[in-house]
C-alpha cells in the first residue's frame, strides 16, 4: 500500500519561482505523480531541479527542447514516470503575476512518509 501526499508549491505575487519541494519527502522511494494547477490561473509551467538545493538546473526533454506543461485552471497533469523518478528537489517557474499561485504536487511513497502534511490519502 502506498501513501499519497499533497505538497504545496507557491509562487508569490510578482515572482517567477516557487519555493523548493522535496519530491522524495524524506522517503527513499518517493516519486512525483501529478501536478495540480491553481484554480484561477492558466499558462506554461517550467521545471527546475536540484540534487543538493544549491545548484538549480532547467529540466529539458532528452532532445534538449524545453520541458513544460500548459496549465488549465484547477487541472491535474500526470508528470510521467521518467520525469518523477529522476527528481529530488523541484521548483516551478512561470511568468510573474499580480497574485500568489498555489500549485499542489502529489507525491507517492511508502507508508509513513516523514513530515506528513495535512492533506493526505491512502490508496
Amino acid at each position: 500500500m502506498s501513501d499519497f501526499i499533497s505538497v504545496p508549491a507557491v509562487i508569490k505575487a510578482q515572482e517567477t519561482l516557487s519555493d523548493t519541494v522535496d519530491c522524495t519527502f524524506g522517503s527513499s522511494d518517493g516519486t512525483v505523480e501529478c501536478l495540480i494547477m491553481p484554480d484561477n490561473w492558466a499558462g506554461k509551467v517550467y521545471f527546475l531541479v536540484s540534487f543538493d538545493g544549491t545548484e538549480w538546473h532547467e529540466y529539458f526533454h532528452y532532445d534538449g527542447s524545453d520541458l513544460f506543461v500548459t496549465a488549465n485552471p484547477g487541472g491535474a497533469i500526470n508528470v510521467g514516470v521518467n520525469f518523477s523518478s529522476s527528481i529530488k528537489l523541484l521548483r516551478l517557474r512561470t511568468e510573474a503575476h499580480t497574485d500568489d499561485r498555489l500549485f499542489k504536487i502529489i507525491i507517492k511513497g511508502s507508508p509513513g512518509l516523514q513530515n506528513k502534511p495535512a492533506e493526505r490519502r491512502k490508496k
